[in-house]
């Protein structure tokens, strides 16, 4: 501990005690015990004991403090048994131990306050780290007081007790236990401490007291995730019998605590053997639980990808069972439901009605999603072919037959939920190779979509980013990943062509840019810019062909440049201008007849903007082509170019600036240096000084001749007193 801190050190233990001026905020308590914390794994505790006397002193004073002080007495409780956590510093707060954790705090009115009793129980969470704070504990009434408190109906206390219990037994066997760890214990063979606490939380799950059973749950849970093996194995071989009595009885208890409790064990790797009994709770879990927890055990023992093929079929079909039923009740896809999947007692009841059936399908969604991100969920045909048939049930062009499925039908027509959870997941699984076999089937549904009348127009926003998104998919292939590399392996795929251009979507598209809905003009700009982006396709627009080259020319840029500075909501804005950003990328702005004149437009426009965003990307935009255009004339690409004159890097250079200054560069980065927005100026700010490095060649000093930074400066002057007047 530095000079500083030692010295300070009295005047704190002074503050603390002041009567007159009483710490009342908690986190100040808090922040000194995190602080002790840090300072007794790094230092000698002894010493620094011994060295700062006024720490002890000012514990011994605290025990003395009145009931209403119990923040204060909490604190020195945990102080006490942080220092007592060392083998060392055990022996020197000894005394106090006996007075803060024994029977003078148990028996006192200070023990009513539920601080003190949090306390208490961290306090000895932090304390048991060696054998003679474990002995102190066994032989202080500590069990007893545990056994009492976990009495309590107290939440606050309830998630520290269990974890107090975990630490407790997990610690008292690696100290006390046997030095040979392969030993396997019998539960009477466990230290005292660890027997004790086992055997209740054991014993406690036949109780029949709900609450004492669910208490027994959540002990057994914290040791499952922070016991050894040791203990684990103790504790699986006494409690499996309980829980399979659970499982059988019904209806089943504590569900969600028991849910947590198998999740918790499968995780060991001691209990992942396909043959070991755990797997046959789980599979009874899932059968007792409630329909919509058994979804979500089913989607949770699925992201595991450990449990064996029986129990992961069995999983899988209680995910997916919603989805089935969608095909049972249409006559398009008879041929491709789940066979033999198993049905949920409850799950045939549930979708029939109207607001169970939805928030089944809806869960069912969340949880598929959850799986995607975390372990890669792989649909059937049949799942998929259920998606596409739900959205079409959704706006009433399903076909049914059989008067169950005409009632389903109605009970989902119009449900925006279920449409939009529908399409972020068609969505989601463009990624996926097994999904490019019902690609014909999205595309005319997607399609159905953005000619449905009246749809709603979030979910047409929706419609077009899923449409883009399959057709970007459908664009790239498994070993050319790289846009461009993807552009040039589709030129000769004329199916791809012919399909896109049958769909309609990019004249459908191109006539959403002038949308009343702000939302659905943004989502038809990122699918153009999609579209432009995959390759050159062929469309029909005004009875007359044309390709996207010339449709992005005629059509698609004159209608962004109008959203651009017309458009009075900011997202249609911020998707023209990251399109503009998008494409500079991947060349296609270079390939205009004139593209310094188009670039020329857009800053100008954008830097008038009033969107922090829309500038931002206009500033990304402007920083691009400067890298681009010094780049292309002012990089050396030959292993020769260091033989050339200096007067053809100085071409070169001029070049450069020349065509910067046609599109305006110089002018916008000044213009934007002054712009309110700190953002945005500090943007053009990098971009001038990236610039100065370019021009210089990266040293500090530049040729005043040659990059006339003079000149910079004056124009720099004129700007400034330029904005200073007007």
């Amino acid at each position: 501990m530095d000079t500083f801190c030692s010295d300070l050190l009295p005047h704190i233990c002074d503050l603390l005690l002041n009567r007159r001026h009483l710490v009342s905020d908690d986190t100040i308590f808090q922040k000194l015990l995190d602080w002790f914390k840090a300072l007794s794994s790094s230092v000698d505790v002894y010493e620094f004991m011994s060295e700062n006397v006024c720490v002890v002193d000012m514990l011994y004073d605290i025990l003395d403090v009145p009931d209403e002080e119990s923040d204060l007495y909490a604190f020195a409780m945990r102080l006490s048994g942080i220092i007592a956590a060392h083998e060392d510093g055990f022996p020197l707060v000894l005394g106090l131990l006996e007075d803060f954790y024994g029977s003078f705090t148990v028996s006192n009115t200070m023990w009513d306050r539920v601080e003190v009793k949090l306390a208490w129980l961290n306090g000895f969470q932090d304390m048991l780290e060696h054998e003679m704070s474990i002995r102190f504990f066994y032989t202080n009434r500590s069990l007893s007081v545990i056994l009492s408190l976990q009495r309590e109906r107290s939440m606050f206390l309830a998630g520290a007790i269990n974890n107090l219990v975990a630490h407790a037994i997990t610690a008292s066997v690696k100290i006390e236990g046997n030095p040979n760890l392969d030993y396997v214990y019998e539960l009477n063979e466990l230290p005292d401490v660890a027997f004790v606490l086992l055997s209740r939380s054991v014993e406690s799950l036949g109780s029949d007291c709900p609450y004492a059973a669910s208490q027994a749950i959540r002990t057994l849970i914290a040791i499952f995730k922070d016991g050894s093996s040791v203990v684990v194995g103790i504790a699986w071989r006494h409690m499996f019998a309980y829980i399979y009595t659970f499982l059988e009885d019904g209806p089943l208890r504590n569900s969600v605590y028991l849910e947590e409790l198998l999740l918790s064990v499968v995780r060991i790797p001691i209990f992942q053997a396909p043959n070991c009994n755990v797997w046959v709770l789980v599979l009874r879990t899932l059968k007792s639980l409630h329909l919509f927890q058994s979804i979500t055990f089913a989607a949770n023992i699925i992201k595991l990808r450990i449990a064996p093929k029986d129990v992961s079929y069995h999983a899988l079909s209680v995910l997916l069972y919603p989805f089935h039923h969608i095909l049972k009740m249409t006559t398009a896809y008879s041929d491709l439901s789940l066979e033999q999947i198993y049905c949920h007692p409850e799950a045939v009841n549930a979708m029939s009605m109207k607001l169970s059936a939805i928030a089944l399908l809806s869960l069912s969604f969340r949880c598929i999603r959850e799986i995607g991100e975390t372990v890669g969920f792989l649909p059937t045909n049949g799942t998929f072919c259920a998606i596409l048939t739900l959205l079409l049930f959704c706006i009433g062009q399903a076909p049914v037959l059989t008067p169950a499925g005409k009632i389903f039908s109605m009970h989902l027509f119009g449900c925006l939920k279920l449409q939009k959870a529908a399409l972020d997941s068609l969505t989601n699984f463009t990624c996926l190779l097994n999904a490019h076999k019902c690609q014909e089937e999205i595309y005319k549904i997607l399609l159905v979509y953005v000619d449905y009348p009246g749809i709603d127009p979030i979910v047409l926003k929706k419609t077009l980013n899923t449409s883009a998104s399959w057709l970007w998919a459908s664009s790239v292939s498994k070993n050319k990943d790289s846009w461009p590399q993807s552009i040039i392996f589709l030129k000769g795929r004329e199916g791809f062509k012919l399909s896109l251009c049958a769909s309609g979507i990019p004249h459908r598209a191109v006539d959403l840019l002038k949308d009343p809905v702000s939302a659905v003009r943004a989502g038809a700009v990122q699918c153009l810019s999609r579209l432009v982006n995959i390759v050159d396709l062929h469309v029909r627009l005004a009875k007359n062909a044309m390709s996207m080259t010339a449709m992005k020319k005629k059509v698609i840029v004159p209608n962004f440049m109008h959203i651009l500075s017309e458009d009075q909501d900011p997202s249609p804005r911020r998707a023209v201008i990251k399109v503009f950003v998008d494409w500079l990328i991947l060349g296609h702005i270079q390939n205009f007849h004139e593209p310094e004149s188009l670039l020329y437009r857009i800053l100008d426009v954008a830097k008038k903007d009033s969107d922090c965003e829309v500038k931002s990307n206009a500033l990304e935009l402007a920083r691009l082509f400067v890298d681009q255009t010094f780049n292309v004339c002012v990089a050396n690409s030959s292993p020769y170019n260091a033989e050339l004159p200096s007067n053809t890097s100085k071409v070169r250079i001029v070049g450069a600036l020349q065509k910067l200054n046609k599109v305006g560069i110089f002018t916008y980065l000044l213009d934007a240096l002054c712009d309110r927005d700190k953002t945005v100026a500090l943007g053009a700010c990098k971009i001038l000084i990236s610039l100065k490095s370019k021009l210089s060649g990266g040293e500090e000093t530049v040729n005043a001749e040659l990059y006339g930074l003079e000149r910079l400066k004056d124009v720099l002057k004129n700007w400034l007193l330029k904005l200073h007047r007007g």
